[in-house]
């Protein structure tokens, strides 16, 4: 098994979850059991259920796909490709949009240590989003949280990527979404 494709879902995503699951899995079709897809709708913290989700992979690489974002048309294409060379992570590429709006560019690789935002694009360290060796991501982890897992756990992965293939043409579409 190459990819685990690892999505927590929540009910009220329901729709979308479904509609991203149908594209997974016209993308995997032909590509036998090289690709998991690993679900979990259980009660608890994000960063909980991203934790089990790691634990429960058996992929050599692992990738988080949030239930409510949208992925290319060649998203397991372009990865399942950049993972050829095994590197330690893959540096990708997409757009993010608050409440639908506000869309801008964002970048993820292990070359940004910090998060920030550069000439309008939000530049960020590998993170759930990108593929990473699961053997990598397992020494770092998610704490229980509800928020800012994500920015924790690619803060953990500073240090121990080495090598890198990164995409440089756009295959996520974070929609953030403000609740306040």
């Amino acid at each position: 098994m190459i990819l685990s494709i690892l999505i927590p879902s929540i009910p009220r995503h329901k729709e979308l979850f479904d509609k991203l699951i149908t594209e997974l899995l016209r993308q995997c079709d032909g590509l036998g059991k090289k690709i998991e897809i690993v679900t979990n709708e259980n009660n608890g913290t994000v960063g909980a259920k991203r934790q089990d989700l790691l634990k429960t992979a058996k992929g050599e690489y692992i990738v988080f796909i949030d239930a409510d974002d949208e992925i290319s048309e060649n998203y397991i294409a372009s990865i399942m490709t950049a993972l050829k060379s095994k590197p330690d992570c893959v540096g990708i590429k997409g757009i993010m949009t608050t409440n639908g709006h506000l869309k801008k560019e964002w970048a993820i690789s292990k070359d940004y240590q910090q998060w920030s935002e550069v000439n309008g694009v939000y530049l960020r360290h590998t993170n759930h989003l990108a593929p990473v060796k699961r053997s990598i991501a397992l020494q770092v982890g998610f704490p229980n949280k509800t928020h800012g897992e994500d920015y924790d756990y690619s803060m953990g992965l500073r240090g121990l990527l080495h090598t890198e293939v990164k995409i440089e043409h756009g295959i996520y579409h974070y929609k953030y979404i403000n609740h306040k």
